[in-house]
C-alpha cells in the first residue's frame, strides 16, 4: 500500500507548486519551457505558410513533421499538449517547449488543478472512513 498522500489542490498557489504535484502524482517529470534547445522532447509551436497563413505544430523529438499528423490550423489546446506529453517515450524528464508560454500558463494551470482534484477527490473516497 502506498503512502503517499497527495495534497489538495485548492492549497497550491503557484504554477511551479500545481507542476511539482502534477509531476509526483503522473510520475512525470515535465519541464516546460521557452527557452529553445535543442533537446526539447515535444516541439510546440507556429509558423507562416507562403501564403501567409499561421499554422501550429506539435511534434516529438527526431520526428518528422507530417501534415496531416503534427500541424494544426488552430492554436493546440491543452488537452492536446498533455495527449502529447502521454504519447511521449519519455521516462526520466519531459522537456515541452511552447514558442509561446506565456499564452498557455493559465490553461496549462487549469487542465493540472483539474486533474490533481479529480486525483484528491478519488484519494478521499478511498481512504476516508464510511
Amino acid at each position: 500500500m502506498s503512502t503517499f498522500v497527495p495534497k489538495d489542490p485548492e492549497t497550491l498557489v503557484g504554477f511551479e507548486n500545481i507542476l511539482a504535484e502534477y509531476n509526483e502524482i503522473t510520475g512525470i517529470n515535465i519541464v516546460f519551457t521557452d527557452d529553445y534547445i535543442m533537446q526539447q522532447d515535444i516541439y510546440i509551436g507556429s509558423d507562416t505558410t507562403r501564403d501567409g497563413y499561421e499554422v501550429y505544430t506539435i511534434a516529438h523529438r527526431n520526428e518528422t513533421i507530417a501534415l496531416g499528423e503534427n500541424v494544426f490550423m488552430y492554436k493546440p489546446d491543452t488537452y492536446e499538449i498533455f495527449n502529447a506529453v502521454n504519447e511521449s517515450d519519455c521516462y526520466d524528464k519531459c522537456i515541452v517547449y511552447i514558442d509561446e508560454l506565456d499564452e498557455y500558463m493559465s490553461d496549462l494551470e487549469d487542465y493540472m488543478l483539474e486533474e490533481l482534484n479529480t486525483n484528491y477527490i478519488n484519494w478521499l473516497g478511498e481512504n476516508t472512513e464510511a
